[in-house]
């Protein structure tokens, strides 16, 4: 797995999300969480920060695009 987000209780969602390794989470302005995963095809989606209310990562697995370290795969 690669991180886990849950839902504010006022948004009515009450499943929490988990995507895994090759997805892409990033905070933007404001507070809007931004999820790029393979699972969806690549679709983008966009969270305002009065739905989502935590991000959980594995350790390794930061914000932003996926980072590659030279002579590893």
């Amino acid at each position: 797995m690669g991180f886990t987000v849950s839902y504010q209780p006022s948004s009515g969602i009450t499943v929490k999300d988990e995507f895994g390794d090759e997805a892409v989470y990033e905070f933007l302005d404001g507070g809007v969480l931004k999820i790029v995963s393979p699972d969806t095809y690549g679709k983008v989606s966009y969270t305002p920060p009065t739905v989502w209310m935590s991000v959980s990562a594995d350790k390794g697995h930061e914000p932003g695009p996926k980072r590659t370290i030279p002579g590893r795969p």
